[in-house]
């Protein structure tokens, strides 16, 4: 390829606060900890048809992002929602939980185990540690092929006997946080929806159920008093006083009562005030907070103004307000691409709602997260599995971060047991690692040591005309029922306007915003005498990729106090029996890598679209989704294969960069093709992994 070295990035400083609370990436230092000298070539199976350009002014500083001293497991929330986390907790559901000595997962979550205390259960959920319980108190609904709901008012947690009292039944509820709880998961937000039928004579439903707001708020409140009194009874003042607690889901649509827009917002302040009051008075410690709210952005909110008007009321009335979050899926540009620096739009906004309401520090987290594959990506993944999903997840994380997001809630999609469903003697019982799984499984090392983050954002200059969408794509939109395990943004808020007419084949113009994102972070454990580095590289373009030589340097401003480990100049240095004195190694995740990938590589070696592949298209997705039947026999046939592919690819590996290391300093150099991550590990024995 006819790469051509262009100018060096001066260097940034990672460095640690004098005061708690905030990082800064500084610009411009000899003695720097890591230095990003790139070459860089847009490598699509013919010669270089652009270049990227990097320049000082497109290095992002990065403030806010809460404690980082310590590098926190941030991503440690999973919500279960309706009755999904008591089919979990009961074992209605196969592999939700898991025995901590079950090999396989000792094989492909190592740091989670080690990470995590024991339970006298033995069980754990894999990368959670708190349970997000969506509509634990009931609403349920069915929708019918009809379009019409079936209401399940036998899941309600309280109903309305014929003489007009209310009577309670909380087994539902305590069979599940029972069940999470000797799992070592912690029942935190609980989250106060859906508003049960009996609080409700008219009920109106939505994709999720009953959508009514009660009522009778202060009758209502007076229930969720009853129900924080149960929680305390049974559990202890001590730990429910730690737990959360979150008034409603996407409340700014049609939840709790009409759409903001259509008047709701009065509704909603009625039920959030006495709601909140209530829980306070059995319970004070617990943080109490708003619904996560959806469709957020600096431009074309069309509930930004009456978000604005509740937050106004919680400074003007004193209303308690321990957290806000939102829900935050992918966003797609004029291209059908997913840029992850667009993450930022709403955590923004949040902030400054959180100003207006006198609460500027509280913290502010992402309730829902992940894929919007209801909107016209070019991508028609309906959750990108591979090495694309996980280097726009981590990416993302990046910028939340940056824009003051703490916690970044996750559904899961960490292993696909679409083998194992249909031969489970072939996978040994065993699941396929997806990219989010080798991501959560990576960043787990990072977990306790002090830590750093560094992000950048890489302008293209120009992009081929063959990496291109396909013709066939079309806008798709939100369906009209709730995917498994999965919120959406409801249809009736406006989405982003679809790609021109010219999007297809013919040649993209130049546009400067359609940027990479480099970045990742640093964690350095003295006790092990490790230092890590996950370090992303992320196209919006699921089709491009991009080769970047990265350095990295390392100094004695990488440890802690300033006083390295080891002595660098025996970083990689061989040893008499072959090994490194300071051994370096690296767990890749890429396109050669990540097992769906290769899935779909062999797939379409086979023949590909129609006969092997649902899409003529190159993404990503869960295999049973991804494959045809006929295409789903044939990766049958090498099931163990695929399965232990998946297993090793979340393993170390010898380092295949370059290591030049002197007293001071000590320099690897690497390469990243979009999309990937890389986790590079120093010291240790080389397989502290």
């Amino acid at each position: 390829f006819d790469c051509r070295p262009l100018t060096d990035l001066q260097a940034a400083r990672w460095h640690l606060p004098t005061s708690p609370g905030t990082m800064a990436v500084v610009v411009g230092s000899l003695a720097a900890i890591v230095r990003l000298a790139v070459v860089v070539c847009v490598a699509i199976l013919l010669p270089c048809h652009g270049v990227l350009h990097l320049s000082e002014q497109q290095v992002i500083a990065a403030t806010s992002f809460g404690n980082v001293s310590t590098f926190e497991r941030f991503w440690d929330t999973n919500p279960l929602p309706d009755k999904s986390g008591y089919d979990c907790a009961t074992g209605l559901v196969g592999r939700c939980m898991f025995q901590r000595n079950d090999t396989w997962l000792q094989a492909v979550a190592p740091a989670w185990l080690s990470n995590t205390p024991a339970t006298a259960s033995g069980l754990t959920r894999p990368y959670a540690t708190r349970l997000s319980a969506v509509r634990v108190l009931g609403g349920l609904a069915t929708r019918l092929p009809n379009g019409t709901y079936q209401p399940l008012p036998q899941f309600d947690l309280v109903h309305r006997s014929r003489a007009g009292k209310l009577v309670t039944n909380w087994t539902r509820l305590d069979v599940t946080l029972d069940g999470f709880l000797a799992a070592g998961v912690t029942p935190s937000p609980i989250v106060l929806d859906n508003v049960p039928y009996a609080f409700v004579k008219e009920p109106t439903f939505v994709g999720f159920g009953q959508a009514s707001g009660p009522d009778d708020p202060i009758e209502f409140a007076a229930f969720i008093e009853d129900l924080v009194a149960h929680l305390v009874a049974r559990y202890g003042a001590p730990q429910v006083g730690a737990w959360s607690f979150r008034v409603g889901t996407e409340c700014n649509g049609p939840r709790y009562g009409p759409p903001f827009v259509q008047g709701g917002l009065d509704q909603y302040i009625r039920a959030y005030d006495a709601v909140v009051a209530a829980v306070k008075r059995v319970s004070p410690t617990s943080p109490v907070g708003p619904s996560n709210f959806a469709a957020v952005s600096i431009n074309n909110c069309s509930t930004c103004k009456y978000l604005e008007q509740f937050f106004d009321h919680v400074r003007e009335n004193q209303v308690p307000l321990d957290f806000a979050a939102l829900s935050e899926y992918s966003r797609t540009d004029r291209f059908g691409g997913a840029p992850a620096s667009i993450m930022t739009e709403a955590p923004t906004v949040l902030a400054q709602l959180t100003s207006r309401a006198g609460r500027p520090d509280v913290p502010r987290e992402v309730h829902e997260f992940g894929w919007g594959s209801w909107l016209p990506f070019n991508d028609e993944a309906s959750w990108p599995r591979g090495a694309f999903g996980a280097a726009w997840t981590a990416a993302a994380w990046l910028w939340l971060h940056s824009a003051g997001i703490g916690r970044v809630f996750h559904w899961g999609y960490y292993f696909d047991n679409g083998l194992w469903r249909h031969n489970a003697s072939g996978t040994g019982g065993h699941m396929l690692v997806s990219g989010s799984g080798w991501l959560y499984s990576s960043a787990e090392h990072l977990v306790g040591g002090q830590a750093a983050r560094f992000l950048r954002q890489v302008a293209v200059t120009s992009r081929p005309a063959t990496v291109q969408p396909h013709a066939n794509q079309r806008p798709r939109h939100h369906p009209g029922g709730a995917a498994p395990r999965r919120e959406h943004i409801p249809p009736h808020f406006p989405t982003p306007p679809p790609p021109p007419p010219s999007h297809g084949r013919a040649a993209l113009p130049l546009q400067p915003d359609y940027n990479l994102t480099l970045g990742g972070w640093r964690s350095a454990h003295k006790q092990r005498k490790v230092l890590h580095y996950l370090v992303v590289l992320h196209s919006p373009d699921y089709h491009q990729h991009v080769s970047c030589p990265v350095r990295i340097d390392v100094t004695a401003l990488d440890f802690p106090g300033g006083k390295p480990f080891w002595p660098l100049d025996r970083v990689g240095a061989p040893t008499s029996t072959g090994g490194a004195t300071v051994p370096v190694v690296q767990t890749l995740l890429d396109t050669t890598t990540a097992v769906h990938d290769v899935m779909q590589s062999d797939l379409r070696g086979m023949g590909g679209y129609p006969e092997f592949l649902t899409h003529n298209d190159s993404s990503v997705d869960g295999i049973e989704k991804m494959a045809t039947p006929k295409g789903l026999a044939q990766v049958l046939l090498r099931a163990k294969h695929y399965t232990n592919m998946g297993t090793a690819s979340v393993h170390p590996a010898a380092f295949t960069g370059k290591v030049q290391a002197t007293n001071a300093m000590a320099s690897l150099t690497f390469n990243l093709t979009t999309p990937s991550i890389v986790l590079l590990t120093i010291g240790g024995s080389g397989g502290d992994l």
